[in-house]
């Protein structure tokens, strides 16, 4: 969990998840609380902190986990 705190963390699934939940980069960014900067890195393959995973997967309502591993369900 250290190396990840140092290194950052890629998150290949935010941009899926920010579409699914019908939010724009800037919404997403507001609610996080990270600059929209910081959304369109991670959203480029760029690691990020895992504070700012956590903080956007709270403000998607997902688990951070699930913004690094899993693509949303297209059945929901």
């Amino acid at each position: 969990m250290m190396a990840e705190r140092t290194l950052g963390v890629e998150v290949p699934h935010l941009q899926a998840w920010r579409i699914r939940k019908l939010m724009k980069q800037w919404d997403l960014a507001k609610a996080a609380g990270v600059s929209r900067f910081t959304v369109q890195r991670a959203e480029r393959g760029e690691r990020i902190s895992f504070d700012n995973v956590r903080a956007m997967a709270q403000a998607l309502g997902v688990t951070p986990d699930e913004l690094r591993y899993h693509a949303p369900d297209s059945s929901e």
